[in-house]
């Protein structure tokens, strides 16, 4: 019984992780389509274009993350270091911008298709998700997003004060590893997965309640998850985390440009696979 009871509890996390990957790591660029369509109704301007790195949600990869770009094997992008492995205290350095509400606005909503590839959504078998995949469709709205940046210039000291031996200085100066000079936060998103009510009663029966940390243990998403009926899965976050953002260079002498102490923009970074370390 008491293995029975860790199975479950066991399947309902990993669930809850295909959940999410679902949602922002779809084939054929389905999650950054989603995520336009349900933000860019928060501001005028383009908040994930061609510029902007998507990584999907994540509560450790805010401003001040360093990646490192492959050009070799296909491309990709991939975290180097995070903020709090070389600045003692990273919201000293950082600003967060106004929110842009978002509440009213129309859900974003896709058919998940049958073609996902499980195995690079979730890197484990895709046996566990061919329940999820029946649902009929999905839909995503969030209450607000804000832009949260580097302050560039105490950021630029920060790095330039570590020693000429430590590998966070050594990975941005030497080897061109990239910063993520401001990084897009999103407050209380809100999903539905619609079923059969065949389909759902099931799925209901099994996960009769959801509250868990959605991802890694040290950067996941908090949810919490209640049934309507039999038809419907209503999945709430509980806290903020950051979707996408802007990669800069890192330059240890003169200006890029009057407004810029860090480096140039990294450009064109929206179709680089994001991989998870």
């Amino acid at each position: 019984m008491k293995h029975q009871k860790f199975k479950s509890r066991r399947v309902l996390a990993f669930t809850c992780t295909f959940l999410i990957l679902l949602l922002f790591c779809g084939c054929k660029d389905d999650a950054r389509a989603i995520w336009n369509s349900v933000i860019k109704k928060c501001a005028n301007n383009d908040l994930i274009g061609r510029d902007i790195l998507f990584f999907g949600p994540s509560n450790n990869l805010g401003p001040g993350t360093i990646l490192q770009k492959f050009t070799t094997g296909g491309g990709g992008i991939q975290v180097s270091h995070l903020f709090s492995e070389y600045a003692p205290d990273p919201e000293s350095l950082i600003n967060r911008g106004q929110a842009f509400s978002c509440e009213g606005m129309s859900s974003s909503s896709t058919k998940i298709g049958a073609d996902l590839s499980l195995e690079s959504a979730l890197s484990i078998s895709g046996d566990l998700g061919i329940e999820l995949k029946r649902a009929k469709q999905i839909s995503v709205k969030v209450n607000s997003a804000q832009w949260v940046d580097i302050i560039t210039g105490p950021f630029r000291q920060q790095v330039l004060d570590l020693s000429d031996d430590n590998i966070v200085k050594t990975d941005l100066l030497v080897n061109g590893h990239l910063v993520l000079s401001r990084a897009l936060r999103v407050r209380g998103m809100h999903t539905e997965l619609s079923f059969s009510s065949e389909i759902g009663g099931e799925l209901k029966a099994k996960f009769p309640e959801i509250n868990v940390i959605a991802g890694p243990a040290d950067a996941g998403v908090g949810l919490n998850g209640k049934w309507i009926g039999d038809t419907k899965l209503v999945i709430d976050s509980t806290s903020d985390f950051y979707i996408a953002g802007e990669l800069r260079e890192f330059l240890a002498t003169g200006l890029a440009a009057p407004t810029d102490v860090i480096g140039p923009l990294e450009q064109n970074v929206d179709k680089l696979k994001f991989v998870r370390r």
